[in-house]
């Protein structure tokens, strides 16, 4: 433990971690590694709350403390400059250019509410020059939440674009990202105005935890966020193509067929899932709340589903996190504890066969370690039948007056599904360690892909604009740490007649599509050149050589001295001479040089999920090169011949 008590901010070190302010409200800074900064609203009194972090000793992170007015903590990687008196923390990159601060009228702020058993907690942050963010999880709109206000409560909304699946993970376009560990219900407000523009997130209730992560980009910054919420697990590789879901089976004849007819007209499909039964709507199971099978569409579970196995689909069973009071496994889990007094409510009885499936059920309490574990050994059963896979469907979670066992409605509804994926989870780890998970989830919370859970953005319409919203919500699901998400294509609620151009449109946007690409070049240089008249010879193939006494008295003393001196040779030597001539009565010589090429590519590329990419391409080319050199030569050899002596004579 030491202490800081420079000009700048007073502080308490202890290794990587540096307190400011007074007891009672404190900053507590905390150097996770060079590129991740935790800060904590350290108050008075105990506050309780889940993380969406699993529990995790980070190394020690070397640092620099810079005393001075603001105090300047440096890595590698950024700096935090701390002002004193309020603090505030400002955040800039290697290169010291700011990004985001608390302004001396926002930082981090906690109060009471009436009830006095919880606190309200909100931070404000400005920041600087133009920036543009993503993230926050699944809904909300427009790609950018530049100008929005995002509600973090788990939310589905039928007839709509879709699920609301809030994730408090905002990115910037900057390189850093801001991740609030609070799972309460909370309010995270991109651009509001008060004062300046303003990032505001206000919690109902929790600790007060964020990080600040930094990066070179977008890219690189995703790398931080999978260090700090959990880098997804690889699902298995049927997982990653077409999954087909359905009910409304007639009879078991139909059920059987179903397989036989999706490889008999050859449309590739890896699973299919067995939904749950809606009244007359008959699926696996005798209703929502129920696990077990609809005895008259399957008398026989192992034969049909092993039937459907070796035609190779694996199979995928869906349910809700809630118990039926029809249920044979109600009594054991009501007396266990297992199962919330809140649930589903009851359907209005009408003269038509019920289609709902609000009945009355009741929540199973997930956030209890032990209902938990019940809920997968009551499960074994599907596993031992060889279902491969789990559609948890409905998992927005109880209301906010619920008691849980873990704590309130409030603090625990947006995690709640995300206890669930956990007892799948580690349900799967300890009974079938070699096979990957795969959980289908409407909803879920931060660090869900850790766990095996992908999401869908659940029960939504069959119109233009419900596909146009898909784009932005899958991108920002993706960008909030959760790679895996898809769509009902062709949509789930029938809000308008159907058209083959959605049907057809639907699947191209949601699929891991494929992309053939061609590329193509020719090239064709031709450079033709006159050169001035060229030397030659009788034979047109060197100069003629020729003896030159070094003693000749026709050459000037400057010969001699080229010829000779200069060669080693004396008076009674005689140096060997080329003589040629230049041909002036053929004219220009000319160079004619040709080059022609000619490449065709023909490829395919796509994902074959968020991790492994592929780019297949075959290449065809053809080069064609020829040069010409004419010196004239038939033209100037007669004159050559006629002109030059014998070149055995010597002067």
């Amino acid at each position: 433990m030491g202490d800081g008590t420079g000009r700048g901010a007073r502080f308490e070190r202890d290794g990587s971690t540096l307190r400011f302010g007074r007891a009672g409200a404190r900053t507590v800074v905390s150097m996770c590694s060079p590129r991740i900064i935790r800060v904590d609203l350290e108050v008075e009194g105990k506050v309780d709350g889940p993380s969406h972090l699993d529990a995790r000793a980070w190394a020690a992170t070397r640092f620099e403390a810079i005393e001075g007015n603001p105090l300047r903590l440096t890595t590698a990687d950024l700096t935090i400059e701390v002002a004193p008196d309020p603090v505030r923390l400002a955040f800039l990159d290697s290169t010291g250019a700011r990004l985001l601060h608390e302004p001396i009228d926002g930082g981090m702020s906690a109060e009471r509410l009436r009830d006095g058993s919880s606190r309200r907690v909100r931070a404000c942050f400005a920041f600087s020059g133009e920036q543009h963010f993503y993230g926050l999880g699944q809904g909300g709109g427009a790609l950018d939440r530049l100008g929005t206000a995002r509600q973090i409560w788990n939310t589905q909304i039928g007839h709509g674009p879709g699920s609301d699946m809030g994730l408090p993970l905002l990115l910037s376009n900057r390189g850093y990202g801001l991740f609030f560990d609070n799972t309460s219900d909370a309010v995270l407000a991109v651009g509001r105005s008060d004062n300046g523009v303003r990032v505001v997130y206000t919690a109902e209730a929790g600790r007060l935890t964020w990080y600040f992560l930094m990066g070179r980009d977008l890219r690189s910054v995703m790398g931080e966020v999978a260090e700090l919420l959990g880098r997804p697990s690889l699902p298995p590789r049927w997982a990653l193509g077409f999954i087909q879901s359905t009910r409304h089976f007639d009879d078991t004849a139909e059920l059987r067929a179903l397989p036989r007819t999706i490889r008999e007209k050859r449309i590739p499909c890896d699973a299919l899932v067995y939904l749950s039964s809606y009244g007359e709507a008959l699926g696996w199971n005798r209703g929502v709340g129920h696990l077990e099978f609809q005895p008259e569409l399957w008398p026989k579970p192992a034969a049909l589903l092993d039937e459907a196995r070796r035609q190779h689909f694996e199979v995928i069973t869906h349910e809700y996190p809630v118990l039926h009071e029809k249920s044979p496994l109600f009594a054991a889990a009501d007396a266990s504890g297992y199962l919330l007094p809140e649930g589903y409510e009851r359907a209005a009885v009408t003269g038509r066969s019920p289609a709902a499936y609000r009945d009355g059920q009741r929540y199973v309490d997930f956030s209890n370690p032990a209902a938990r574990a019940w809920w997968w050994a009551v499960h074994r059963e599907l596993r031992e039948l060889g279902v491969a896979g789990w559609w948890l469907d409905g998992g927005e979670g109880p209301p906010a007056s619920a008691r849980l066992h873990a704590g309130d409605g409030t603090l625990l509804h947006n995690i709640y599904d995300r206890f669930r994926q956990q007892a799948f989870a580690e349900g799967e780890a300890a009974d079938r360690p070699d096979q990957r998970v795969f959980l289908l989830c409407r909803s879920g919370a931060a660090g869900m892909q850790r766990l095996g859970a992908a999401t869908w953005s659940g029960d939504i319409n069959n119109d233009f604009a419900t596909l146009e919203a898909q784009i932005p919500l899958g991108l920002n699901t993706g960008l909030s740490g959760v790679p895996y998400w898809g769509s009902d294509v062709g949509g789930f609620f029938h809000a308008v007649p159907e058209t083959g151009e959605l049907y057809a449109r639907d699947p191209r946007s949601t699929a891991k599509r494929a992309e053939a690409y061609v590329e193509g070049t020719f090239s064709d240089d031709h450079t033709s050149v006159l050169y001035e008249n060229a030397g030659t010879t009788p034979t047109n193939s060197g100069l003629n050589l020729f003896g030159v006494n070094c003693n000749n008295p026709l050459l000037s003393p400057g010969e001699v001295d080229s010829l000779c001196t200069q060669n080693g040779l004396g008076a009674t030597d005689t140096a060997q001479v080329g003589i040629g001539r230049r041909n002036v009565e053929g004219g220009l010589r000319q160079d004619d040089f040709r080059h022609r090429s000619y490449r065709v590519l023909l490829g395919l590329k796509g994902e074959l999920n968020d991790v492994w990419n592929y780019d297949v391409n075959a290449q065809w080319g053809n080069t064609d090169s020829h040069e010409r050199r004419d010196s004239r030569g038939p033209e100037v050899t007669p004159s050559i011949e006629l002109l030059t002596p014998s070149p055995a004579w010597s002067i």
